[in-house]
């Protein structure tokens, strides 16, 4: 599935409710392969959680210190509808997203 922002592909692993598209799901588990420097997509009112399975990324979410995360990381949380940078430090990056629609969903 295109991104939203139309800057990469992401490998959608689950949703629901099954079928549903980025203006309708609940829940929704994927994975991205990050491999150049850019912005995230807006999602209004979906919260995300973020990890990162290979490589290393850097995170800028407005509001908060800058972020350097890898596999031995802990997720980040945050929410979709605040603009986020990324960057690659040493290559491509594969990372793994939750994203769960405020008020319908959570994850922990």
């Amino acid at each position: 599935m295109a991104w939203k922002n139309g800057l990469g592909v992401t490998a959608e692993i689950a949703v629901y409710p099954e079928g549903s598209g980025l203006d309708s799901f609940a829940w929704r588990v994927s994975m991205a392969r990050v491999a150049g420097d850019g912005p995230f997509s807006l999602f209004a009112n979906i919260d995300r959680r973020l990890a990162v399975l290979e490589g290393r990324l850097r995170l800028e979410i407005t509001g908060r210190p800058p972020l350097e995360l890898s596999p031995g990381s802990p997720p980040v949380e945050f929410p979709g509808d605040v603009p986020v940078n990324a960057g690659v430090a040493d290559g491509p990056v594969t990372d793994l997203n939750v994203m769960t629609r405020r008020g319908r969903a959570s994850a922990r």
